[in-house]
């Protein structure tokens, strides 16, 4: 694909997600993102069969940039299998918060909404399908050397990823809580942190306060970028 198609593909997905978080998917034709890009009809159908297409490559490419950042870090040597889940923890938190500012506080906001739910959890079931056998072998390595106790790696790894998403909501709400002004909002984001490390360690047999995945990472900070006081 040349350059100039590559960057018709762009244009149309950047486009497309834009008025998927505005209006809802299913409230968003065909149409609407042809006008939008001011492309012809043809044009789009050569780079996508329609949207369902057009969402799983934006999925895709949302998910994949957490995948990036976590696969080369499996492959580390020199590294325990604790250190490896923290740093890969880490670098997907990293990731998602990297462009974090006050206007990725309306992306949450749209993502909440049920119009976007679709979205939402597709992009949800997309990075829990490519992420969970880089922590299924972190696990199973863990295992080996002694430091997390559990039956059935890649399980746990299901278990694990399970856990972590699923909170997605309740932490979007109170992030959004944050911004509203609502003074006790970072403490509850906070305590949810704690409370998550403290289940996945005893999910994992992992020693106590073994895996700080959330508390060594500058929360504040993060409140601070999004407009929040803590």
């Amino acid at each position: 694909m040349v350059q100039e198609e590559l960057q018709t593909r762009d244009k149309i997905l950047q486009t497309a997600f834009g008025l998927f978080l505005s209006r809802g998917y299913e409230n968003t034709p065909v149409q609407a993102i042809i006008d939008e890009v001011g492309i012809a009809k043809g044009t789009f159908y050569h780079h996508f069969k329609g949207k369902e297409e057009m969402l799983v490559a934006l999925v895709e490419g949302l998910s994949q940039r957490v995948v990036d950042a976590v696969a080369p870090i499996v492959d580390e040597p020199g590294l325990d299998a604790a250190t490896k889940m923290l740093r890969m923890s880490q670098a997907a938190v990293g990731r998602k918060s990297a462009d974090l500012g006050p206007e990725a506080m309306v992306l949450v906001q749209q993502m909440r909404s049920r119009a976007n739910r679709l979205l939402a959890d597709s992009i949800q079931t997309i990075t829990f399908q490519w992420l969970k056998p880089l922590y299924a072998r972190c696990i199973a390595q863990g295992v080996a050397e002694g430091l997390f106790r559990v039956r059935d790696p890649d399980l746990t790894a299901d278990l694990f990823l399970g856990a972590v998403l699923s909170l997605t909501d309740r932490l979007g709400d109170l992030y959004l809580a944050c911004v509203a002004g609502d003074p006790g909002a970072p403490a509850r984001i906070i305590h949810v942190y704690e409370s998550v490390e403290e289940a996945l360690e005893r999910l994992l047999g992992a020693a106590e306060g073994s895996l700080p995945i959330y508390t060594s990472t500058d929360i504040r900070g993060l409140l601070a970028r999004i407009g929040a006081h803590p």
